[in-house]
């Protein structure tokens, strides 16, 4: 593994907010969230992590070229004088023929990351997720969301300014957001999760509850992104998503019908 970093930036950081940005979660929303704050806000990338830990899954672009999706990448922003370093990727560290072998490549990959950001200042790191109910078929338009922290974070934080919280208890975190988590108070450094209810699945992507991140982190934080855009997508996404559960449930019933007119035919 290797990490390409720029270190006259890093080490001017100031209280850095680190993001947690990697796609392969329930809907996407680590991944949606973080290229969204690298768009909007003027981003300077200064970091790059290289590895044979990443599975061999090239991504080709929308006019037949190879995009840049194998490694991942670090970015600093500044917004209203708050540093983030955003831990962008589109997927998990994995090797998809072996999962035993994907859990000790992440332990690996959480060791060397760790090891390398205690060197610069950040004060605290952000996770961010998807999570699930199974009572709700499609992604609401205003979702729910919840928080888990660690240890060494101060909960009053976001109750000054977000007002009362949802906690995420009594449960587990499954993949690399839990272990950012968890390697965060090993490190002894405030951390929490901010867990959005999407889709269960990371084949679609949760635009509703990306924005409903956005729109928490930027309470926390003071800033403003416009969500139009994001929540336009949703709703397109829901639409059509509709229309197909609609199709399957007709052909369930057509299916249906045909195999109880099947049992009363005699020749």
């Amino acid at each position: 593994m290797e990490f390409i970093l720029d270190n006259n930036i890093l080490k001017n950081m100031k209280n850095a907010v680190f993001l947690y940005s990697i796609g392969g979660g329930f809907g996407n929303v680590a991944k949606v969230v973080g290229k969204t704050m690298i768009r909007s806000f003027k981003s300077v990338l200064v970091g790059r992590i290289l590895s044979d830990f990443f599975p061999d899954l090239v991504y080709i672009n929308k006019k037949g070229i190879v995009s840049d999706n194998i490694s991942y990448k670090l970015y600093n922003l500044k917004v209203n004088e708050t540093d983030f370093l955003i831990l962008y990727g589109d997927f998990q560290v994995s090797v998809l023929e072996d999962p035993g072998l994907s859990l000790y490549l992440r332990y690996r990959f959480m060791n060397k990351l760790f090891k390398k950001l205690k060197r610069y200042d950040i004060k605290e790191y952000a996770i961010l997720g998807g999570s699930y109910n199974s009572n709700v078929e499609l992604e609401a338009e205003d979702p729910n969301y919840m928080f888990a922290f660690n240890k060494f974070y101060n909960i009053n934080n976001i109750k000054e300014k977000i007002g009362d919280i949802n906690i995420f208890k009594s449960q587990s975190i499954v993949g690399m957001s839990g272990l950012t988590l968890y390697y965060s108070q090993l490190y002894k450094k405030p951390a929490y999760a901010l867990l959005v209810q999407t889709y269960p699945t990371n084949q679609i992507n949760g635009y509703y509850a990306s924005s409903k991140a956005l729109e928490i982190l930027g309470k926390i934080y003071n800033f403003n992104i416009d969500l139009t855009g994001l929540r336009e997508k949703g709703k397109k996404l829901k639409e059509s998503i509709e229309k197909d559960i609609s199709r399957l449930k007709e052909l369930q019933e057509n299916q249906k019908k045909s195999e109880e007119r099947s049992r009363y035919y005699f020749g």
